[in-house]
């Protein structure tokens, strides 16, 4: 991702500033359970699907702020997409592709990269297991019935 970004504490929980296509984001941390089901969506393969992704999208853009510089020095935050009416609150993103993917990318990376990484190494781990025991996903350690009580 970005390699200009500045991860801080806020009031309500974690942020990271990144700068794309020379504008200034501030992302903030989405909450645990909008998180947990991008996640969720992203490993069973349905961010593809157009309503998921959509709603993805809408949690992540609502995590983010535009920092517009002031003649004062200070910086004016913006909040960029209302989610609650799904659209854009600057309506100039609405077609800038490459700045709205790339918000999109660094929103997904902080909220949600460090949890998939984690998930994908241990669903690699579990595969390297199973390849070495012999057994399949479903497969129990012992799969033939006990049959030692049972008159024939």
């Amino acid at each position: 991702m970005n390699d200009n970004t500045n991860t801080t504490p806020t009031p309500t929980g974690r942020s990271k500033t990144v700068e794309i296509n020379g504008q200034k984001f501030k992302i903030d941390a989405i909450a645990a359970q909008p998180g947990s089901w991008i996640l969720a969506m992203s490993m069973g393969g349905r961010l593809a699907e157009f309503d998921v992704f959509t709603r993805a999208q809408g949690y992540a853009f609502g995590s983010c702020w535009r920092l517009d510089s002031m003649t004062d020095g200070k910086e004016m935050p913006r909040r960029v997409y209302d989610q609650a009416q799904a659209k854009w609150l600057l309506p100039e993103l609405a077609s800038d592709v490459d700045t709205v993917n790339e918000l999109w990318l660094e929103a997904l990376d902080f909220n949600i990269g460090p949890t998939l990484a984690k998930a994908e190494a241990r669903i690699a781990e579990a595969k390297k297991k199973r390849e070495a025991s012999g057994t399949g996903p479903f497969d129990s350690p012992n799969t033939s019935p006990d049959t030692s009580g049972v008159q024939s």
